[in-house]
C-alpha cells in the first residue's frame, strides 16, 4: 500500500493541489493508498513510523517540498521501502534530478505504478541521509537568511538574501580529504553533490549522477564580489563550471584531515568521522564574523591565548553538560571527563568500523596497538560484532 504524505503548505499551496491529482490517479487505477496530511514534522514522523512498523505501508510517496522528502528518506532507508516524490515544493530538486521535471505528472505516476523500484546513491552526514546536495559557504549563509525573511515569497527571497549577505561575506578555509587527493583550499562555496541541482534548479554539479557511486565536489575559489555576481547566475544553466575559479572533483567520501603536533613518536595526520565535518563548518561559521578563522587561529576558543586555560574552560562546560544530563558517571560507576570523548570515538570505530584492524585504528588515534587492545578493545565482546564474525568474502 502507498502511504501518501502531503504537506499542504509546501510550494505556497501547490502541494495541496498536486495531492488531488495524485489521489485522483490512484483511484482511477484502483491503487491501494492512504493519504495523511500531518500538521507538523513531529506528527509526520509519528504517523509514518507507526504505519511502517505495523506493515501497513509498503511504499512512500512524498507530496511536498525537499524538506518533506528529506524527512521521509530517513524512514525509507530505515525500513527498506521504496520512496517516490511528487513535485509540490518550491525547489523540487530531487525530482528534477530524477529527470521527470519536464514531463507530465500523469506519465510519472504511470511509471511509479508499472515500473519496479530502482536503487540510487544516497549520502550521509551526521547520521542523516541526504539525496541531492550538501553545501557549505555562501549558499548556506544565504539559505539561512532567506528562511528568516517573510517577504518576498518564493525564489525571489533567495535573491534578496544574496543581496543582503554578499557584501559582508568572506571566503572560508577548508581541508577536505578525498579518495585520491587532499584539498586545502580557501573557498566561497563548496558543494558535495549526489544530484545535479539544488536551490530550485541551480545546476551546481551538472554532470553529477545518482547512480555512479561518486560524489561530485564543487569548489568555488575566492573571487571579487563583482566577479561573483557574474558567475553566480550561470549556475542555473550549469555553465559556471567553465569559470577558472570553479573546480569539481569526484570522490566517494568526504572527511576532515587533521595535522597535529607530533607526540609519542606519532607524527602522521589523522582523519575524522563524518560528523566532525559538520561541527568544523559550524565552528568556522561562528568565528568568521570575528575574523578568527585564519590558518594560525585555534579552532576552539581562538580568543583565549592561554591554551591551558582554554582547555580548562572546555572541560568545565563539558562537565557541566554531563552533570545536567546525568551522564557524569558511566555504567560501571567510573567518572567521565573530556578525555572520555577519545575513548568513545575509538570504541565506536571498533564496534562499527566494518572490520577495521587495530594497527590502522592505532595509527589514526596516534597510539599503539597494545593500548588499543588493553584499554579500549577489552570491553568489546564477540556478540557485539557477530555480523562481522559470520561474514564471508564476496567472490571477485
Amino acid at each position: 500500500m502507498w502511504l501518501v504524505v502531503v504537506n499542504p503548505k509546501a510550494g505556497m499551496g501547490a502541494a495541496a493541489s498536486l495531492a488531488t491529482q495524485v489521489v485522483g490517479f490512484m483511484q482511477s487505477r484502483d491503487i491501494t493508498y492512504r493519504m495523511i496530511s500531518p500538521s507538523s514534522a513531529a506528527e509526520t514522523k509519528s504517523l509514518v513510523r507507526e504505519s511502517l512498523q505495523v506493515g501497513e505501508a509498503t511504499r512512500l510517496l512524498s507530496v511536498g517540498g525537499d524538506g518533506l522528502f528529506h524527512l521521509l528518506l530517513q524512514f525509507a532507508i530505515e525500513f527498506k521501502v521504496p520512496l517516490a516524490i511528487a513535485p509540490g515544493g518550491t525547489g523540487n530538486d530531487f525530482y528534477r534530478t530524477l529527470g521527470w521535471f519536464n514531463h507530465d505528472l500523469t506519465d510519472y505516476l504511470e511509471h511509479l505504478n508499472s515500473a519496479p523500484p530502482s536503487l540510487v546513491d544516497i549520502g550521509v552526514v551526521d547520521g542523516e541521509y541526504f539525496g541531492a546536495v550538501l553545501s557549505s559557504g555562501f549558499d548556506s549563509v544565504v539559505n539561512e537568511r532567506a528562511n528568516t525573511l517573510s517577504w518576498p515569497k518564493g525564489p525571489m527571497k533567495y535573491n534578496l538574501a544574496i543581496a543582503l549577505e554578499l557584501p559582508k561575506f568572506k571566503p572560508v578555509e577548508y581541508t577536505i580529504e578525498l579518495d585520491t587527493q587532499i584539498l586545502q583550499v580557501e573557498a566561497m562555496l563548496i558543494a558535495v553533490a549526489n544530484g545535479s541541482s539544488y536551490g530550485g534548479g541551480m545546476q551546481v554539479c551538472p554532470d553529477a549522477s545518482m547512480k555512479d557511486g561518486l560524489f561530485d565536489v564543487m569548489v568555488l575559489h575566492p573571487v571579487t564580489k563583482i566577479e561573483f555576481m557574474k558567475v553566480f547566475p550561470r549556475v542555473f544553466a550549469g555553465t559556471h563550471v567553465s569559470h577558472l575559479a570553479v573546480e569539481i572533483v569526484r570522490s566517494k567520501n568526504t572527511y576532515l584531515r587533521l595535522t597535529l603536533p607530533e607526540t609519542k613518536s606519532h607524527g602522521k595526520p589523522i582523519v575524522t568521522l563524518q560528523p566532525a565535518v559538520r561541527i568544523y563548518e559550524q565552528v568556522i561559521k561562528h568565528y568568521q564574523p570575528l575574523g578568527m578563522v585564519k590558518p594560525d587561529d585555534y579552532l576552539f576558543l581562538p580568543y583565549i591565548n592561554d591554551r591551558h586555560y582554554a582547555h580548562w574552560v572546555l572541560a568545565f562546560y563539558f562537565n557541566w553538560v554531563l552533570a545536567k544530563t546525568d551522564l557524569k558517571l558511566g555504567p560501571h560507576g567510573q567518572e567521565r571527563s573530556l578525555y572520555s570523548l577519545r575513548h568513545s570515538a575509538i570504541t565506536f570505530r571498533l564496534l562499527y568500523g566494518q572490520g577495521i584492524d587495530l594497527l590502522t585504528l592505532a595509527r589514526n588515534a596516534r597510539t599503539s596497538v597494545e593500548v588499543i587492545n588493553n584499554h579500549y578493545a577489552s570491553s568489546v565482546t564477540g556478540e557485539q560484532n557477530i555480523a562481522l564474525l559470520q561474514s564471508r568474502r564476496s567472490k571477485q
